[in-house]
């Protein structure tokens, strides 16, 4: 029999307070920021499905059954519970798979190890558990909208925010004409990045963003077609709104006055942001006998991995564990 897990404050716990902000985090990235050394996802999945057996950590499908995920499970957020902030609302599972996996890929994005110095991020999982008064300074609290989160830099001389809007379901022009309400309101917030599935939605939610009441003068929204990002990461380019043509990282950098020869600005952009898109498992080759579905959740037997995932994609084999 194994000797349970040690959550140590090196990593154990840092990675769980890690899956608790970001909802949903895919094994190539979770194996870039907590096991950099490790050429391979190999030893990070085996660690998490230890984390799994003890009930620290759960495993996810999207609602298409297409992308897999690692998530908190009830041990994991019983383990940092007294590491966390006063919370308004208690929990921490994602109820949109598919739409929580893609933010907090875009939000991590090329910064997944090491953000510049002076960026700071909120995600929409702190929006929605803290208590406002744990809320920075800089983050509006007003709950009439909630973003999918923020980035954010402060100097002396300026304040910088940029929202996040992933958009992936369409919502009627009232809806956006609210939106658009909020970030008027907002003066604080200089740019609002969104995804969206096709330019012609993009157009559509900017025709209601400007029609919105107290609208300020100058477009503050940018949008990127969903596709694109799937295939580049922080490579995409904004394809309208200020920042046209700049890729996402470029954008990023721009709108928060990030000099581009900060050394986490210049990491490998398309590599890191495409861990964190790193979502399938070939199904042949990874799900075992015995293995079932309880809805966007994959029910796995006691497993071990073997085999080596290629370039820019999660390929594990997997195999009953053998008795020691």
């Amino acid at each position: 029999m194994s000797k349970p897990t040690q959550l140590s404050n090196e990593r154990g716990i840092p990675l769980l307070r890690f899956l608790w902000d970001w909802k949903l985090v895919s094994t190539a990235a979770i194996s870039k920021r907590f096991f950099p050394r490790s050429t391979t996802p190999f030893t990070s999945y085996n660690w998490l499905l230890r984390l799994r057996h003890e009930g620290y950590v759960g495993q996810r499908w999207d609602e298409k059954g297409k992308s897999f995920y690692w998530t908190l499970d009830r041990a994991g957020f019983a383990a940092i519970r007294t590491h966390l902030p006063p919370l308004r609302e208690e929990g921490f599972r994602s109820e949109h798979p598919e739409h929580d996996g893609l933010a907090s890929a875009l939000h991590l994005g090329a910064w997944l190890v090491e953000g510049p110095a002076g960026v700071q991020v909120f995600t929409e999982q702190q929006l929605r558990r803290l208590e406002i008064e744990e809320y920075p300074a800089w983050v509006p609290k007003d709950l009439g909208h909630r973003p999918d989160g923020y980035w954010h830099t402060q100097t002396r001389e300026v304040s910088r925010t940029v929202a996040l809007e992933m958009e992936i379901s369409r919502k009627k022009a009232p809806m956006y004409q609210t939106i658009g309400s909020f970030y008027a309101e907002m003066g604080q917030i200089n740019r609002v990045l969104w995804v969206v599935r096709s330019l012609t939605d993009a157009a559509r939610i900017a025709e209601s963003l400007k029609s919105s009441p107290g609208v300020r003068s100058g477009d503050m929204h940018s949008f990127v077609k969903l596709d694109s990002f799937r295939k580049q990461g922080w490579s995409a380019q904004v394809a309208s709104g200020p920042g046209s043509g700049l890729t996402i990282q470029s954008f990023l950098c721009k709108a928060l006055s990030v000099p581009e020869n900060d050394k986490a600005v210049t990491s490998p952009c398309h590599d890191m942001t495409l861990s964190l898109l790193e979502t399938r498992i070939r199904q042949r080759l990874s799900v075992p006998s015995g293995a079932r579905r309880e809805g966007s959740v994959l029910r796995l037997p006691t497993t071990s991995v073997v085999g080596t995932p290629a370039p820019h994609e999660t390929r594990i084999n997997v195999k009953p564990e053998v008795s020691q």
